[in-house]
C-alpha cells in the first residue's frame, strides 16, 4: 500500500507543477524532447553507419545488428538475431574468433582482427572486427563490434600486387610496354622501353612519325604488308620483327608484339603492345648462321678425316685381330648376357676340336655372334656358371680356376681365367684358356724333388740323431767307463799311498782331473743326446734340461708342463731340439732377463710355447735366408707334419709357437 501512495504521490507532484507551470518542469520536458532526438538520431547512424555494427552477449550471439552488418552478410535482421556470429565466419578463421572473443571477455581493452566472413550464397570476404565491452550496458560483458568490408581493400592490393608483378616482368624481357591512340595520336612509352632506345624523360619523339622515322627503311617496306593483312583479316594480333634506330644513333632489333582494338565499324582504333630488345639474340642467329658454315666446311673436314679413320681403323682391327689369333692362349669375349661375341682362332680350333674338361663351351657353332657360352661336361661346370653369373651381376671382379682333363688319352692341365673389361661401357668378360701341362709337369717335377729332399733332410736328420746316440753311447759307456776305473784305482792308490806317506799331493790332482774329464764326458753326451731322452721321456728331458739352462745363463725359467705325452722318437728329439735352440737364441739375443715354457696338449696337438722379455724381433729377422737357426727349427717342425712361428710380443720380447700332431 505504501508504495502504491508513494506512486501516486511523486506522480502527483509533476502534474501540479505542470498545472502551475513551474519553470522546473519546462526544463525537464525539453531535456526529455532533447535526450528522445539525440536517441533517434543515434538510432538513424546506428543503423545506416558506414560500417555494420553487431551487438553480441556472453555467449557471442547477436543480440542487435544495423541494416549495414545485415547487407554484409546478406541476411535479413530476423535470422540474425539469436544466432552466433561464428556461424558467418570461414571455417579456418574461427578458432582465431573464439581466441578473440574470450579476450574481450576477459579483458576491457579493444581489440581488432581480420577475419573472412562468409555469406548464406556461400561467398566470403575479408573484414575487419574492431570492439570491446559495453560497461554501462544492463547486461554484463555485452560486446559491440564495427565490422569493416576489406573487399576494396584487397582488391586495390591485389591490383597493385599485379601491377607490379606486369612491371618487373615486362623489365626482366628486356623490352617495355606501348600504348598508341589512333584517335588523338598519342603514344605511351614505358620507362623500361625508354630505357631499351637508351633514352631519357622527353627525348623521345610522340606520334607515329618518330617511329616511321627511325625503323629501318628496309625493314618500313616488309612492316607494312604485314600490317594490311592483319587490318584485313581483322586480325588481333600481330607479331613483327625490325629494326629500330637508338637515340644513340645505332640500330637495335626489336621483337614487336601488338594488341589490336578496333572500333564498331572494325577499324583500328588503338594498338597495346611490346617491344622486346632481340638484339643480343639476333647476334647469335647471325654467329649461328656464319658458324654453320664454318660447321659445314669443318663436317666436310671431318668426313675425310673420319673415312681416313675408318680405313685406319680397319687395318688397326686386321692388325689387332692378326696379333690376338697368333696369341698362345685362347680367348673369348662374352657380353653382358653371358653370350659369346667374339673368340681367336685357337678358341675355335679348340672349341670345335670338341674336347672334354671343364670351361669349354660346346654350342653347336662356337664362333657365331651372340650364341651363348655353350654346355659344360666337367665336374667344374657349376662353379664355372656360377662364377660367370656373379661376374656379370657385378658381385665379383674375376675368376681363375685350373682344372685337369683327359685328352686322347693323356692327362692335360688347363687354365681358366675370367676378368671384366675396364673402364666405362657395357660389361664384357674376357675368358682366356691356357694349356699349362708343361708348367705343371715342371712344378710336379719341383714337388718330387723337394720331396725327395725332405725325405733325405729327414734321413740325414736321423742318421745324425743317431749318430749323436752312438757317440753319446760310446762317451758314457766305454769312456765314462774307462774314466771311473781310473779313478777308482787312483783312489786306491792314493788311500795306499796316504799309509806310505808318499805321492799324497800328485793322486789328489788326477783324482781332480779324472772328476773334471767325467764331467765333460757327461755333459758331452747329454748335448749330443740326453739318454733320459729313452728312457724317461720328453717331459722328464725338459723338466731336467731347464734348471740347468737357468743355471748355465742366469735367466729365470718357469715352466708349466703337462704330466705326460707319447710321441715317437723322432717327434720327442724334435720339440726337445726346438726347444733347446729357442731357448740358446733367448741367451744369445733377446737380452732377456726372464724366460717361460708352456707345453700342453690340445684337440690331439702338441703346443709348445716359448716366451721372454727381451728386445723382441722383426719380422724381416725372422725370414732372413741366412738364419739357419730358425730355418732347421721351421724344417724339423715340418718334418712331422707341424707349424712353428715367431713373432713379437705386444708387452715386450719373443714368442715361439710349435704346433705338431700328436701322433706324428
Amino acid at each position: 500500500m505504501s508504495k502504491a501512495s508513494d506512486t501516486q504521490h511523486g506522480s502527483a507532484v509533476p502534474m501540479q507543477q505542470a498545472a502551475t507551470g513551474d519553470p522546473l518542469d519546462s526544463a525537464l520536458q525539453a531535456t526529455r524532447r532533447d535526450l528522445a532526438e539525440a536517441e533517434a538520431r543515434y538510432a538513424e547512424l546506428f543503423e545506416f553507419a558506414p560500417v555494420g555494427y553487431l551487438i553480441l552477449n556472453a555467449e557471442g550471439r547477436i543480440d542487435d545488428v544495423n541494416q549495414t552488418a545485415t547487407a554484409l552478410l546478406a541476411t535479413p535482421r530476423s535470422q540474425l538475431l539469436g544466432h552466433r556470429l561464428a556461424e558467418f565466419i570461414a571455417a579456418e578463421d574461427r578458432d582465431r574468433w573464439h581466441r578473440v572473443h574470450a579476450s574481450l571477455m576477459q579483458s576491457a581493452e579493444r581489440l581488432h582482427c581480420e577475419l573472412q566472413l562468409c555469406v548464406p550464397s556461400g561467398d566470403c570476404f575479408f573484414a575487419r572486427l574492431a570492439g570491446g565491452q559495453v560497461r554501462q550496458a544492463a547486461p554484463a560483458h555485452t560486446l559491440c563490434i564495427a565490422v569493416t568490408d576489406l573487399s576494396a581493400v584487397h582488391q586495390l592490393d591485389s591490383l597493385r600486387e599485379s601491377t607490379l608483378r606486369l612491371k618487373l616482368a615486362v623489365e626482366a624481357m628486356s623490352g617495355g610496354l606501348y600504348d598508341w591512340n589512333r584517335r588523338t595520336g598519342q603514344v605511351y612509352w614505358s620507362s623500361a622501353l625508354k630505357h631499351v632506345f637508351g633514352a631519357h624523360n622527353g627525348e623521345l619523339g610522340h606520334g607515329r612519325s618518330w617511329w616511321r622515322h627511325n625503323v629501318h627503311p628496309d625493314d618500313l617496306r616488309q612492316i607494312r604488308p604485314a600490317v594490311l593483312a592483319a587490318i584485313r583479316k581483322t586480325s588481333r594480333r600481330l607479331s613483327i620483327e625490325y629494326r629500330i634506330r637508338s637515340i644513340d644513333g645505332h640500330w637495335i632489333y626489336v621483337a614487336d608484339h601488338a594488341h589490336i582494338e578496333r572500333d564498331a565499324r572494325g577499324r583500328i582504333s588503338r594498338l597495346v603492345g611490346t617491344l622486346i630488345d632481340i638484339s643480343a639474340s639476333k647476334a647469335a642467329v647471325i654467329a649461328q648462321s656464319q658458324q654453320n658454315e664454318l660447321l659445314e666446311k669443318k663436317v666436310a673436314l671431318r668426313t675425310a678425316e673420319a673415312e681416313t679413320r675408318a680405313r685406319d681403323l680397319a687395318e688397326a682391327e686386321r692388325f689387332a685381330r692378326g696379333i690376338i689369333d697368333s696369341l698362345s692362349s685362347r680367348l673369348c669375349v662374352l657380353d653382358e648376357h653371358g653370350e659369346i661375341i667374339a673368340t681367336n682362332r685357337l678358341w675355335r680350333e679348340f672349341a670345335d676340336a670338341q674336347c672334354s674338361g671343364a670351361g669349354k663351351p660346346r654350342p653347336a657353332r662356337p664362333t657365331r655372334p651372340n650364341a651363348p657360352l655353350g654346355d659344360w661336361t666337367a665336374p667344374t661346370d657349376a662353379a664355372v656358371r656360377q662364377a660367370i653369373e656373379d661376374m656379370l651381376a657385378d658381385r665379383r671382379g674375376s675368376y681363375q680356376m685350373e682344372y685337369e682333363s683327359r685328352v686322347e688319352g693323356e692327362i692335360r692341365w688347363f687354365n681358366m681365367t675370367v676378368t671384366r673389361f675396364a673402364g666405362e661401357g657395357p660389361v664384357r668378360l674376357v675368358i682366356r684358356h691356357d694349356d699349362i701341362t708343361p708348367r705343371k709337369l715342371i712344378e710336379l717335377e719341383h714337388e718330387r724333388t723337394a720331396l725327395k729332399i725332405k725325405q733325405l733332410g729327414r734321413h740325414l736328420q736321423s742318421a745324425r740323431e743317431a749318430q749323436s746316440a752312438l757317440i753319446a753311447r760310446e762317451l758314457h759307456d766305454e769312456l765314462g767307463a774307462s774314466l771311473t776305473m781310473l779313478k777308482l784305482s787312483l783312489a786306491t792308490m792314493a788311500e795306499e799311498a796316504d799309509r806310505l806317506g808318499t805321492f799324497e799331493g800328485r793322486f789328489a790332482g788326477l783324482v781332480k782331473q779324472v772328476d773334471c774329464a767325467l764331467k765333460v764326458v757327461k755333459r758331452i753326451s747329454g748335448s749330443l743326446r740326453p739318454a733320459m731322452l729313452d728312457t724317461l721321456g720328453l717331459i722328464a728331458t725338459i723338466r731336467w734340461y731347464l734348471p740347468q739352462f737357468s743355471d748355465a745363463t742366469g735367466i729365470p725359467t718357469r715352466l708349466r708342463l703337462p704330466e705326460y705325452v707319447r710321441l715317437s722318437d723322432a717327434a720327442n728329439i724334435i720339440v726337445f731340439r726346438i726347444i733347446q735352440e729357442g731357448l740358446t737364441n733367448v741367451a744369445k739375443h733377446a737380452d732377456a732377463t726372464r724366460a717361460w715354457v708352456h707345453v700342453q696338449k690340445h684337440r690331439g696337438r702338441l703346443l709348445v710355447h716359448i716366451a721372454d722379455n727381451g728386445k723382441g724381433i722383426s719380422d724381416t729377422s725372422v725370414h732372413r735366408r741366412d738364419a739357419f737357426g730358425i730355418v732347421g727349427m721351421r724344417e724339423r717342425a715340418q718334418s712331422v707334419g707341424g707349424e712353428l712361428a715367431i713373432v713379437s710380443r705386444r708387452a715386450g720380447g719373443t714368442r715361439l709357437s710349435l704346433c705338431i700332431p700328436i701322433n706324428s
